[in-house]
């Protein structure tokens, strides 16, 4: 019995793990029309946004580069297609990240090495970050509330929670292990999960010139704490539950932002 518990609690974390990252590794379902590249960039006033596919970005000015939860090491079959690797990133000045998931935070130790930009978290994501060898001196723990600013921006931490997995999305995920719909490697996903809990979790509201921009990397929320926050762009997330377009959708209307860009689907 104690062996059978021990199994059935190996694939409810590999389950879980196949929720939160979307099975965003899988080749598109036969039938589907695979995308194209997607446009380099979407411009909000003075700020360049890119989406690094996931809940990965780049906001970028004439002056500064911020990232934002980027993970460019997943399955290179994934869509939509970046183009980017790593070096490329080099020029970032601040990386601020959501939660300590892998497929937010896995690159940040590899762009620690070749970038010199201070890296933005909560105090239990900083820790984890810290056993995989980045350096005290380049992480900045925030637990929410906190403002920070840069050469070009004004960032204020948010409070937040990951989404709450569903019993449906749960067994659904499970079916499609069973019927091996996925190309993950099973032994790696669980080790990840392992080594990367999500940890406290935030979002982030970027400011500069009275343009502002909100980041969350997952559906989870304080209604409190987002309640009016009304800003230009929301970067919403839409992964995780089976009802997540109502959630996003009740998410929206909470914050009243003008526009959102949907993202981690």
């Amino acid at each position: 019995m104690a062996e059978l518990h021990r199994v059935l609690r190996k694939a409810l974390v590999l389950i879980i793990m196949l929720i939160v990252t979307g099975c965003a590794g899988k080749n598109p379902p036969s039938g589907e029309t695979e995308m194209t590249e997607m446009q380099p960039f979407y411009q909000e006033g003075p700020i360049k946004i890119r989406w690094l596919g996931t809940a990965g970005f780049i906001l970028s000015t004439e002056n500064e580069t911020i990232l934002i939860d980027p993970y460019l090491t997943r399955n290179p079959q994934a869509q939509p297609k970046v183009n980017l690797t790593l070096s490329d990133l080099s020029n970032a000045d601040w990386i601020f990240i959501s939660h300590g998931h892998f497929d937010h935070s896995l690159d940040i130790p590899e762009l620690a090495r070749t970038c010199s930009a201070q890296i933005v978290a909560s105090p239990s994501v900083c820790e984890n970050l810290k056993k995989k060898g980045v350096p005290a001196e380049r992480l900045r723990p925030l637990k929410g509330g906190e403002t920070i600013k840069t050469k070009d921006f004004s960032i204020k931490a948010i409070p937040s929670r990951h989404i709450k997995f569903d019993m449906a999305l749960v067994l659904k995920t499970a079916v499609r292990i069973v019927k091996g719909e996925d190309d993950l490697d099973r032994t790696e996903l669980l080790s990840l999960a392992r080594e990367w809990p999500y940890g406290d979790v935030l979002g982030y509201m970027f400011e500069k010139d009275n343009h502002t921009i909100l980041h969350f990397g997952s559906g989870g929320y304080y209604k409190d704490e987002i309640k009016g926050l009304k800003p230009d762009i929301l970067l919403l997330p839409l992964q995780g539950n089976s009802d997540i377009h109502s959630i996003g959708a009740e998410m929206t209307a909470l914050i009243q932002p003008k526009k959102v860009i949907l993202q981690h689907w």
